[in-house]
């Protein structure tokens, strides 16, 4: 039997719920993660099945030193496992919880940790997002312009056309990104301020 398995998965950053599901069912099938590499490779250990809870935090230094963000953690019975594109991964055997315990135990506090990745990752990624529509435009002018060259037809060849449709497409993703996020967002808004 393999003692090392990895699995490409793709989760977003409001994907943290399932993410740490899945880490769960994998765990109660004798695998446990080990480490994530490039946000999307999970490397994975065999081991005992065992009902572990998981759960993520998205975290960057500042508010706490980082030993004592960790600290506060482990006061309440987390294991610290490794971080990934500054998200902390903890676990904790079920039946050491106190009933349905979790690091984020109400909606203001997910709310909370939605800010911050909208502070600390999405900034950025509209920044990316805003050069890419630049760069699309930019291209577009220059594909049209050369497509129809002094009234004739010109042929621009794969390689530009290739180019110019991944543009396309790398937009088209991050506008899915974006708007499942503020979805998402706008939900634990809403539920937060109700309660």
């Amino acid at each position: 039997m393999k003692s090392r398995k990895t699995e490409i998965h793709f989760f977003t950053g409001v994907d943290y719920e399932k993410e740490q599901e899945y880490l769960r069912r994998m765990h109660q099938s004798g695998w446990k993660i080990v480490r994530i590499d490039h946000s999307f490779i999970y490397c994975f250990e065999a081991c005992e099945p065992e009902n572990v809870v998981y759960q993520l935090d998205y975290y960057q230094e500042g508010k706490y030193s980082r030993e004592d963000y960790l600290q506060m953690f482990q006061d309440c019975g987390w294991e610290y496992l490794f971080d990934s594109m500054e998200y902390h991964y903890f676990r904790k055997p079920a039946d050491q919880m106190d009933k349905a315990e979790e690091i984020f135990c109400d909606d203001e506090s997910r709310l909370e940790m939605l800010n911050r990745v909208l502070k600390g990752r999405i900034k950025w990624l509209i920044v990316i997002f805003l050069l890419n529509v630049v760069n699309v435009a930019v291209s577009f002018g220059w594909y049209v312009e050369r497509w129809y060259c002094y009234g004739r037809k010109v042929e621009l060849g794969p390689a530009a056309s290739a180019l110019y449709i991944s543009w396309l497409l790398i937009l088209s993703i991050y506008v899915i990104l974006f708007i499942r996020f503020a979805l998402i967002y706008h939900a634990f808004k809403k539920k937060a301020e109700r309660s």
